[in-house]
């Protein structure tokens, strides 16, 4: 969630791959090839931030 990005880790694999940045991410969904993310959650201070959802194509790499 602090991390800003979004990151997937293969099967059988140990290292991360980053696939987009996305500061103070929160909900993370993957469906039909399409990695969604709602970013934006938090602003200054703790206070609510301005939330929005973005979207990656995602392909599984082996």
């Amino acid at each position: 969630m602090f991390g800003d990005d979004i990151s997937t880790i293969s099967p059988g694999r140990t290292r991360a791959r980053t696939l987009f940045e996305a500061a103070s991410a929160a909900g993370v969904e993957l469906g039909r090839g399409t990695v969604y993310a709602t970013i934006g959650v938090s602003g200054v201070g703790g206070a609510p931030g301005n939330g929005a959802v973005v979207s990656c194509q995602y392909r599984s790499v082996r």
